[in-house]
């Protein structure tokens, strides 16, 4: 059986996320799908790095990222565009969690959360990655399976 990925999407606007200055991601049908934005000051050089990272990592025994669908030119209705457009758009898995950096300050519980980051980090590290901007912001914290999953691997390298 294959995925599913659908050539339009019509997200609700609290479903359209801001990824710092250079892309735009959209939660949509179970899925997650990340456009670089216009005239958006790239940090990046496209999302095919991205793509090839998340590739990588998906494979890393231990490591819990996003799964990587592709890259798939998508109609996007954006909420806060006035029209329509294409957008080439990187597609993956939805990972549940909250970002680490919405949550709250309990600390025996946020010692035991920035633990479990910290062991993500070493498993990236230990495979090989060149870490960016590995930050709370950029990471999930998955209550009901008590684990991190990292997010937003733009800017990793292989070294």
């Amino acid at each position: 059986m294959s995925l599913y990925i659908p050539h339009k999407i019509q997200p609700a606007h609290y479903n359209c996320k801001f990824n710092g200055t250079t892309s735009k991601v959209y939660i949509s049908q179970g899925l997650v799908f990340k456009r670089l934005r216009k005239n958006a000051h790239k940090i990046i050089d496209d999302l095919s790095s991205e793509l090839k990272m998340l590739e990588n990592a998906y494979t890393v025994k231990g490591l819990h990222t996003p799964e990587p669908y592709g890259i798939h030119n998508i109609l996007i209705k954006d909420p806060f565009e006035e029209q329509e457009a294409y957008h080439d758009t990187l597609v993956m898995s939805l990972s549940s969690g909250k970002l680490m950096s919405e949550l709250s300050n309990s600390h025996h519980l946020s010692y035991q959360i920035n633990e479990l980051f910290g062991d993500q980090i070493d498993i990236a590290l230990n495979a090989g990655f060149d870490l960016f901007d590995v930050e709370p912001h950029n990471a999930l914290y998955d209550a009901k399976n008590h684990s991190v999953n990292l997010i937003d691997l733009a800017g990793w390298e292989m070294t």
